[in-house]
Formats: C-alpha cells, sequence, structure tokens
C-alpha cells in the first residue's frame, strides 16, 4: 500500500506499524493477527472471519470453513486448520479437523495464538504451546 490515507477499513499493524488492507487477517509485514493488534480500525464485518472459518497454520492464510485444503499453499485442513474465531465449546468431539494429530519433529514447539474480539476494544487471547515428544 504506498502514500496516501488508504482506503476504508484498512489498519495499522500496532505491532510493526505496516498499513494493511481491509481484507487482511494477519498483518502483511509481520504476521501479527489483526485482531490481536489492531483496536483503533473498527473492522468491515464482511471481511472477518466467520466460526468455521480456519487459519492455514502453515502459511496464515485464513480460509472459509467450506474449504478442505488451503487456498493458498494446499494444506489439508485437518493437518493445518486452527479456528480462526475462538469458538465456545470447541472440542474434539464438535470440531475434530481443528484439532488433528499435529505434524512436526521431535522436540519442536509450536505455539498457537487464537484471539476473539467483542464489540468493545477488549481482546481475550488464548494460548497453546504443542511440544512433540516420543511415546
Amino acid at each position: 500500500m504506498r502514500g496516501g490515507e488508504g482506503r476504508e477499513g484498512d489498519w495499522e499493524c500496532s505491532g510493526c506499524g505496516n498499513r494493511n488492507y481491509a481484507f487482511r487477517s494477519f498483518c502483511n509485514r509481520c504476521k501479527q493477527p489483526r485482531l490481536l493488534v489492531d483496536t483503533k480500525t473498527p473492522a468491515d464485518s464482511k471481511w472477518l472471519p466467520r466460526i468455521g472459518d480456519w487459519i492455514c497454520t502453515g502459511c496464515t492464510n485464513n480460509n472459509y470453513a467450506s474449504r478442505e485444503k488451503c487456498k493458498k499453499c494446499g494444506q489439508p485442513k485437518e493437518v493445518a486448520a486452527m479456528p480462526a474465531i475462538a469458538m465456545p465449546g470447541a472440542s474434539l468431539a464438535s470440531h475434530p479437523h481443528y484439532f488433528a494429530r499435529a505434524q512436526g519433529e521431535l522436540g519442536q514447539k509450536m505455539n498457537i495464538r487464537i484471539a476473539r474480539q467483542w464489540s468493545s476494544p477488549t481482546v481475550v487471547t488464548f494460548e497453546l504451546e504443542l511440544v512433540f515428544r516420543r511415546g
């Protein structure tokens, strides 16, 4: 995005200061999720993720719930998906594709951050660290 103020709904990442297009869920420069860093600009609701949409852990692309593979990198939903919105009552039984067996090297750590922003500027963040171990 060059020059000017941009379009309505565009947002500035408070993590690195980069201006991002309204449709982006993650900062184009530092990859911070919009819901975690942007509390100044109200989001255009048509671009916010809906319940069931998922974020690819391989490339951070936001995918519609109906996609079985990531639109950007092609990873299968069962392997690469994490919820785009923290969902009340999400569990292995209710959303098995979000809790599929993680792929990775032994000893590798994977941090997953899920955020939910209500109508106030409050952001609630849940963090989960997975460590791959044998046995």
